[in-house]
């Protein structure tokens, strides 16, 4: 459904409400007749009717909302960016915005952006600072450009959203992440230094295991320590990717063989699958080495006592697939939809915490993904982390 038809919709919803636009009509439309006068208010009419629909329902938005006309003055400026700009929209409607209201925005993304409203859709993200007068400090907006028409006639608008809180949330936790991640691995330094010199001493091989099992367990929670820092950098887009050649293979295998004390403990069966010849891929691996981490633990844990796990390493044309099975109970497809956001859960008891989201950020960081599905017949949950070489 186009824009244009999605406003006549909206319009027979609530025909007859007149508001927002309706001002800045009256103002503007003037200034852009160039047919004749019987015409121009035949299609002026309609177009008006459509605007002050599309107006009516913008104008309750709880985000900064300006339309703009094809020669970019002002057409519609909502209450909501009045309050954000500080701004009466009556000192606003009719002009032009890159120019008079807005020229500090006059950047070369936006601008070059909109000179070709009508010939291809806008679609345009940015994160701004503004300095406003009456603050004491900048304010940090999101702002998207789309387009839209009406009758044939071309709009852009621009979505303005305040994420000053947001981002200062942000900071405050990538702050608490990194004093957390200071005061675990001290603690956990002390410990694998002990356990390096417990595997020093004579003991009998069944105590040496039991050393090398922690050995490595300590060593992953290194890993996720780390992977605190790096999800929040990832997230943000601020963590640079090393890439290598990487043996896929030996990844999967030594993850598998960390994780193994842990199925062991949950009675959970391991089968592992990965081809005798090397599969490499230009990767960062020590990224993908935790997500591989994060997708076997998480199938471990919700595979029921007794059960199994699959690990399969595939090479698909010119991709690497690696598939992570479980037979639990599976996910319910609504959970599925939110599975890789941070801290989902499926219920009081059943929590994905972060690992699925870190998994999702490194493929997305490597150009792969990361999908869960069903098994089909067989019951528990597949997962499909694919990534290019």
């Amino acid at each position: 459904m186009g824009h244009a038809t999605r406003l006549r919709a909206a319009g027979r919803m609530i025909e007859g409400r007149r508001g927002g636009l309706q001002p800045c009509i009256s103002t503007v439309l003037p200034r852009f007749r160039s047919v004749p006068n019987a015409l121009w208010s035949r299609r002026m009419s309609h177009t008006e009717s459509s605007l002050g629909v599309l107006g009516a329902l913008m104008d309750e938005l709880p985000l900064g909302v300006i339309v703009l006309a094809r020669d970019t003055r002002v057409v519609f400026f909502n209450r909501y960016e009045e309050q954000l700009a500080q701004r009466d929209r009556v000192d606003v409607l009719g002009r032009p915005f890159f120019d008079e209201v807005a020229p500090c925005m006059r950047v070369s993304a936006l601008v070059r952006q909109f000179e070709r409203l009508g010939e291809v859709p806008l679609e345009v993200d940015l994160d701004f600072q503004f300095d406003f007068p009456f603050n004491p400090r900048p304010r940090d907006v999101r702002i998207r450009m789309r387009s839209f028409e009406v009758d044939g006639e071309p709009y852009g608008v621009l979505y303005i959203e305040d994420v000053s809180a947001e981002l200062a949330m942000q900071q405050m936790r990538e702050t608490l992440t990194r004093f957390l991640v200071h005061d675990l691995k001290s603690p956990l330094n002390v410990l694998q230094l002990s356990l390096q010199e417990l595997m020093l001493r004579p003991v009998d091989d069944e105590v040496l295991e039991t050393l090398g099992d922690a050995m490595r367990a300590s060593r992953r929670l290194d890993r996720m320590i780390i992977g605190l820092l790096d999800l929040s950098a990832m997230r943000t887009g601020r963590l640079p990717i090393e890439r290598a050649p990487t043996d896929l293979g030996e990844l999967v295998t030594a993850a598998v063989a960390d994780l193994e004390p842990l199925a062991r403990q949950a009675e959970i069966t391991l089968d592992v699958a990965v081809a005798d010849d090397p599969i490499t891929a230009e990767v960062d691996g020590d990224l993908i080495r935790r997500a591989i981490d994060n997708l076997v633990d998480n199938a471990i844990r919700h595979a029921p006592p007794k059960g199994n796990v699959q690990v399969r390493l595939e090479l698909e044309d010119e991709r690497v697939r690696l598939v992570v099975e479980d037979d639990g109970p599976g996910i319910p497809e609504a959970v599925r939809a939110i599975l890789f956001e941070p801290g989902a859960r499926e219920n009081a008891t059943r929590n994905y915490g972060l690992g699925l989201t870190f998994v999702r950020l490194a493929a997305r960081a490597h150009g792969g993904r990361i999908r869960a599905t069903d098994r089909g017949d067989d019951p528990g949950t597949r997962f499909e982390l694919t990534l290019p070489r």
